[in-house]
């Protein structure tokens, strides 16, 4: 437990001073991956519970924002991903963001039946939820998407040059 414990602090420090959350595009465990499967890890047994997941819904949209932030800040130092992974987040995004109500799992907690609850606990959690999605996160999607395709992929390091070495001080 311990050898595990300095490993995982000798990997996060690493990837502090390599300040990959300023050029890391990543479509498998990125962001929009994070937050489409958040639904499978906060629980909603209480109409409590409930609004908390709202809570945290409504929080994606200011998280996704400072992800652009940090990648404009990474594309400010010449610091930028190659060029497939940013395809495939694009496409990640689009997916999201072409999801119906029935498909969404960012709406999925609000397709279960709740039978302990009363209607207007249902209802009201219904209503809060879609406003999340529709109000914050699937707007932060869009700018996140116009800022990968509209400023990241034009500058999109070819898939001929990965890895950390090829960026400004990678070496």
């Amino acid at each position: 437990t311990l050898a595990e414990l300095r490993t995982t602090i000798e990997r996060d420090d690493a990837g502090l001073a390599l300040d990959l959350d300023a050029w890391t595009v990543d479509p498998l465990e990125g962001p929009v991956v994070e937050a489409l499967n958040l639904e499978a890890l906060q629980p909603v047994r209480t109409p409590d519970e409930a609004s908390a997941l709202v809570r945290r819904w409504r929080a994606l949209g200011p998280w996704l924002d400072q992800h652009v932030a940090n990648l404009r800040r990474g594309l400010a130092d010449g610091r930028v991903a190659v060029r497939t992974p940013i395809d495939k987040a694009i496409d990640v995004v689009d997916g999201a963001l072409a999801a119906s109500t029935d498909e969404s799992p960012l709406l999925a907690p609000g397709r279960v039946a709740h039978d302990a609850w009363t209607a207007a606990d249902l209802d009201r959690f219904r209503r809060d939820l879609g406003a999340a999605v529709a109000d914050d996160v699937l707007p932060a999607f869009a700018r996140l998407r116009g800022f990968l395709a509209d400023e990241i992929l034009p500058r999109a390091r070819s898939d001929d040059e990965p890895g950390i070495a090829r960026l400004p001080g990678g070496e």
